[in-house]
C-alpha cells in the first residue's frame, strides 16, 4: 500500500488508547480529562458519521470486541450509527480469538470480522461510511494459526539483513509482528473481496493505527505516537508519499473538505474540530498544533509548529521528528499557554 497510495510518513496519532483514538479520527474531537467516550454528558459536534449521514450516506461500524468498553457504544448510539456490529453479532459460523492466561478472549480476529461484513447485504445505490476497528494486533496478541505467521517472520528475518539489535528485537517480540503479519493479510482480503463490488472504483479506504505498540521500546517521548496513515483508492491519480506533520484529528476536516469541493458535501456553518489539513509542501506549519493524550494521563505532550512540549521539557524537531531539547523559558511559557 505504500508504493500504491498516498502515504504520510509523519503522522501521528493524537492518543495511546483505542476508544480515545476513535473520536479523534472520526470528530477531531477534544479528549475531556479521561477521553471523550468517557464524558458523562452528551456533547454537541460535527463528525463523520453525522454529517455523511445527513448528507444521505449509510454509516456502520464493525468491532470483534465489546463496544461498551468506555462507552464506545453510547458515542455510536448519539451519532445514530445505521449499523453496529460488535462480538454480540457474530454467531456459530465464527470462531473467537484464543482466550489469554485469565481466560479472555479480546473477541474476534481480524478475518472473521471482515467475514461478517462481508455476509452481511449492502444498500445499493447508496453511499457508506463503514468504519472497523480491529483488534488482533493488540496484546496478548493470540491470532488464529499463529505458528504459520511465526514462521514467516522467521522468514522475513532471514532475508532481510537487519542490524543485530533489530533481529534481537522482533525475535523477543515474536508474537506482536505476526499479529502485523496476520492483520496485513487481513487487510488485503477485504481490499480483494471490496474489489469486486461495483462500488470499488469509487471508494476511499483510509487505514491507520489507532496507536503505537507499547510493548517495544520507543524511541522517545514523540515517537510513542507515530503510526502509519494511507489513503488508497482506485481513483488516486498519482501514488505519493506526503511530507506534513499531521494527526487522527486532521482525517475529518481533510476528507469532509474534499468532499464538499468536489461532491458539493453540505458542511455545518460551526465545528469543533481540533485539526485542518492533511495537504502541504513543508513537513512543518508554524502554525500547526497537535495535542497528544498520554495513555489515560491528560494531554501531556504537545506540538506547536517544530516545537515539542513533554512534560516540563521543550524539544526542538528536525527533519525526521528526532528531537533537540531546548533550554528556553520564555518559548516554553509560550508553548504552555497554548496547551493550556
Amino acid at each position: 500500500l505504500a508504493h500504491n497510495s498516498l502515504f504520510w510518513t509523519n503522522h501521528l496519532s493524537n492518543t495511546g488508547e483505542n476508544h480515545a483514538a476513535l473520536p479523534s479520527i472520526i470528530g477531531s474531537l477534544p479528549f475531556g480529562e479521561k477521553g471523550f467516550t468517557n464524558l458523562e454528558n452528551p456533547v454537541n459536534r460535527q463528525t463523520l458519521f453525522g454529517i455523511l449521514k445527513k448528507n444521505g450516506y449509510q454509516t456502520s461500524f464493525y468491532y470483534g470486541g465489546n463496544s461498551a468498553l468506555h462507552q464506545m457504544d453510547r458515542f455510536l448510539f448519539e451519532e445514530h450509527v445505521d449499523l453496529v456490529v460488535d462480538q454480540k453479532s457474530f454467531g456459530d459460523k465464527y470462531t473467537r480469538q484464543e482466550e489469554d492466561r485469565a481466560g479472555i478472549s479480546l473477541g474476534y480476529p481480524d478475518k472473521e470480522l471482515f467475514r461478517n461484513w462481508a455476509s452481511i447485504k449492502k444498500p445499493e445505490r447508496q453511499p457508506r461510511l463503514e468504519v472497523f476497528l480491529t483488534l488482533s494486533s493488540q496484546s496478548p496478541y493470540l491470532i488464529p494459526e499463529s505458528q504459520k505467521y511465526k514462521s514467516r517472520v522467521d522468514e522475513i528475518l532471514k532475508k532481510h539483513n537487519y542490524p543485530r539489535h533489530i533481529a534481537k528485537r522482533v525475535r523477543k517480540n515474536k508474537s506482536l509482528f505476526a499479529s502485523l503479519l496476520y492483520t496485513d493479510e487481513a487487510l488485503k482480503e477485504l481490499i480483494r473481496k471490496y474489489s469486486a463490488l461495483p462500488d470499488f472504483q469509487r471508494t476511499l479506504f483510509v487505514i491507520t493505527g489507532s496507536h503505537n505498540v507499547t510493548e517495544l521500546p520507543g524511541a522517545d517521548d514523540l515517537h510513542r505516537y507515530k503510526v502509519p496513515l494511507f489513503i488508497y483508492s482506485p481513483m488516486t491519480k498519482e501514488n505519493m508519499k506526503m511530507k506534513p506533520l499531521v494527526s487522527h484529528a486532521d482525517i475529518t476536516p481533510a476528507l469532509l473538505q474534499m468532499l464538499h469541493k468536489h461532491y458539493g458535501i453540505e458542511l455545518p456553518d460551526q465545528v469543533s474540530w481540533l485539526g485542518d489539513k492533511l495537504t502541504g509542501n513543508r513537513i512543518f506549519d508554524a502554525e500547526k498544533t497537535i495535542p497528544l493524550y498520554r495513555y489515560g494521563r491528560g494531554i501531556k505532550d504537545y506540538i506547536s509548529g517544530r516545537h515539542f512540549l513533554s512534560g516540563n521539557k521543550l524539544y526542538y524537531l528536525d527533519g525526521f521528528l528526532d528531537l533537540r531539547e531546548l533550554s528556553d523559558g520564555h518559548l516554553k511559557d509560550s508553548i504552555r499557554e497554548k496547551l493550556d
